[in-house]
């Protein structure tokens, strides 16, 4: 039995495909929808004005970092954006995590735990990056929209239907020939 979730992020991954999106992986859909859902919550919860260093995460896809990452970078290292974490070298974020857990009393990584943690949170941003930036194409006819449909009965399960595989052409020019092959692709 799929749960609601389940069907939400493969109605979303088959989206993404259909509008020629890379393709990401089912943990990383679930993780960017439930930053969503966090943004939605946090914006209904706070009472305009809001400061401005909480604005910036809230609005940013680093909002799927959750518990210790979410006060290691936005509160401790004031980092407030994905883009500004993940180019930030993992090495001197592993040495401030390091640091912050023992001012935290918190036990410390053996090895390269820590490297591996920042690494870890850094590959979780990096797909919520792809997801909030990717550009596609516009759905725009009922051809498109085939196989995207969710049940008109509230409360009821969603039902995916994938689109049959279709095929496409597009035009190839190897380098020196300058001449022009199509292919078919999936």
């Amino acid at each position: 039995k799929k749960t609601e979730t389940g069907a939400i992020c493969e109605f979303f991954l088959t989206w993404r495909k259909k509008c020629g999106l890379a393709p990401v992986t089912p943990l990383g859909v679930a993780k960017y929808l439930l930053g969503v859902n966090a943004r939605i919550e946090n914006a209904l919860a706070v009472v305009p004005p809001v400061e401005e260093e909480k604005r910036h995460w809230m609005m940013d896809p680093i909002i799927v970092m959750t518990g210790a990452a979410r006060e290691f970078l936005i509160e401790d290292q004031k980092i407030l954006t994905a883009f500004d974490f993940v180019h930030t070298r993992t090495k001197d974020l592993s040495l401030a995590l390091a640091a912050w857990r023992e001012r935290k009393g918190f036990v410390p990584l053996k090895g390269s735990g820590k490297v591996a943690m920042i690494s870890g949170w850094k590959a979780t941003s990096k797909e919520s990056l792809e997801l909030e930036s990717a550009t596609g194409r516009v759905l725009t006819s009922d051809e498109d929209l085939e196989g995207l449909q969710l049940s008109d009965t509230p409360g009821a399960p969603l039902e995916f239907s994938p689109p049959p595989a279709k095929k496409r052409q597009i035009s190839y020019t190897p380098r020196g020939s300058g001449k022009s092959e199509d292919l078919d692709v999936d």
